[in-house]
């Protein structure tokens, strides 16, 4: 994703933003922003963390679910 701040004309931007939601997790996210108000985010997670074998699959549906739930 972009790192910077892009203006494709006086009222829109897209804004790159990074966080950290977990230990070994990135969110990359780029915000599109008309007259200063956040619109769409496009997000991409990046790391690795250890999910006990045993709930994988819950962990699975539970992760497609929250995606589902905040997709657009």
């Amino acid at each position: 994703m972009n790192k910077k701040t892009e203006k494709t004309d006086e009222n829109f931007r897209r804004v790159p933003e990074v966080l950290y939601p977990s230990q070994g997790v990135t969110a990359e996210m780029l915000i599109e922003r008309i007259d200063g108000e956040d619109l769409d985010t496009f997000v991409a997670l990046t790391g690795s963390f250890t999910v006990a074998g045993t709930e994988r699959n819950e962990f699975i549906e539970k992760l497609g679910k929250l995606i589902n739930d905040y997709r657009i």
